[in-house]
């Protein structure tokens, strides 16, 4: 009886202050509680798996992308040599290998924590020891120049080549599928955590109401907005970028994943542009002029506009390389496509179409056009000094041959024929001139015939 009287003697000295402490204190309990509790669950099954899955996107998705380089690379060397024999791609092609191979070594590391590609990578490593099987073999064979082209283990060695990307492209999709999981875990647990503040709401509807509102408008929204945009990002949308404001580690993590996609896209355009550009002279390549000429002669049937089209040869360019050396030829070449850069229009594209012959596309440029353009550049690559390493000075010129869209060729094949000829009659002629493809034969644009010989 005295405890119960002393408990109640207590209780009953307590001040105003006490109580409203007191009520304040049972009020904002549960809200207190739950935040505490659902800001740890949002730590652990939210932000700390998305901020590994940023971190593990990029250790795989910079190997993946150098694996992609440099197998373009070492495609690209390992024809060239079977086409040359020249050490230099066999330098190339070591160096290339060694990075894949470092590649594949550094990407097995990082995709170990995805189970589901443990078999890709098993796949991945087998086909890469095939593709090296054949490529060590092209590369210890004597060159066979063009005919190498159609060789079996070349064939083999391209289909290897493509049998390789579409591992690359199976990992790409293991990863974005376990990020998807990820995320809908992380999804799941944030629904958990609104019910927990949704039940802190109601058991302190005075206090946790203004609590309630704030973690809506800014926590909720940002979280929201981050899970949308790291599936849109996932999905491969590479122009999504996500916005947030509140809270911070939301916002860094945002500002993670935009940096993460800056580059991804800077890498795909950067392999872009090397798939389609020639690395010595900067000019579109071989396939990039093929699909060129064959849209721009589309465009011109639809249209019912001309197209010319100027095949170029350096002009004893062997001899060339073999009295200053390949070095000076590469200068040559990439001094050649400067001026070339610099005396077309905007629409003109210039190509290397292999070796040191080089093409010029002209998209609604009739014959007549087409041969004031091609003398134009004729003169310019002539008047042009080529200063060497040791000081000289050499020139070059150029031998040019222009067919036009539909005239001279309606289809690819005809018109790059045409163009063809006029460009032997011009070598035949003496070179250093501009030679117009004719219906009944070739003939030399005036005077360039009779004052220019090479």
């Amino acid at each position: 009886m005295n405890s119960v009287r002393h408990i109640s003697a207590f209780w009953r000295r307590r001040s105003l202050k006490f109580w409203l402490a007191t009520g304040m204190l049972l009020a904002l309990a549960p809200i207190s509680l739950l935040s505490v509790f659902g800001y740890l669950l949002y730590e652990k099954s939210i932000t700390r798996p998305l901020i590994e899955v940023s971190r593990e996107q990029r250790e795989i998705l910079q190997p993946l992308q150098k694996i992609q380089l440099s197998l373009w690379d070492m495609s690209r060397d390992v024809i060239d040599y079977s086409l040359t024999g020249e050490n230099q791609h066999a330098h190339s092609y070591r160096r290339e290998l060694d990075d894949i191979t470092q590649g594949i070594a550094s990407l097995s590391q990082a995709v170990g924590v995805y189970e589901s590609t443990s078999r890709d990578m098993v796949r991945l490593q087998r086909d890469w020891d095939e593709l090296n099987r054949v490529a060590g073999s092209i590369m210890t064979a004597p060159p066979l120049g063009v005919a190498s082209l159609a060789s079996q283990r070349i064939q083999g060695f391209e289909a290897g080549i493509n049998q390789l990307g579409q591992d690359i492209g199976v990992i790409f999709e293991d990863v974005r599928r376990e990020n998807e999981r990820i995320h809908d875990i992380a999804l799941a647990d944030f629904e958990l955590s609104e019910l927990l503040i949704v039940m802190g709401f109601a058991l302190s509807l005075l206090f946790a109401g203004i609590g309630v509102l704030l973690i809506n408008r800014s926590l909720v929204k940002s979280t929201d907005q981050l899970l949308a945009g790291a599936k849109r990002i996932a999905a491969g949308d590479r122009e999504s970028r996500i916005a947030i404001e509140l809270p911070c580690e939301l916002v860094n993590l945002a500002e993670a994943f935009n940096l993460m996609t800056d580059r991804i896209d800077s890498q795909e355009q950067a392999l872009l542009l090397a798939a389609r550009t020639d690395d010595l002279t900067g000019l579109y390549n071989r396939r990039e002029f093929d699909r060129i000429l064959t849209n721009e002669i589309g465009r011109g049937a639809r249209y019912g506009k001309p197209l010319s089209l100027i095949m170029c040869d350096i002009d004893h360019f062997k001899r060339f390389n073999d009295s200053y050396g390949h070095q000076a030829g590469d200068q040559a070449l990439r001094a050649v496509a400067a001026t070339f850069r610099a005396g077309l229009r905007e629409v003109d594209q210039a190509c290397r179409y292999g070796g040191e012959e080089l093409a010029l596309i002209l998209p609604e440029c009739d014959a007549g056009g087409a041969c004031m353009t091609a003398e134009r550049v004729r003169q310019a690559v002539e008047a042009l000094k080529i200063r060497l390493e040791d000081g000289r000075e050499v020139r070059v010129s150029l031998s040019l041959g222009v067919a036009t869209y539909p005239e001279h060729g309606g289809s690819y094949e005809t018109l790059l024929q045409s163009a063809d000829g006029a460009l032997y009659q011009a070598k035949q002629q003496g070179r250093n001139r501009v030679v117009v493809w004719r219906d009944s034969g070739m003939g030399t644009l005036p005077d360039s015939a009779a004052q220019h010989s090479g």
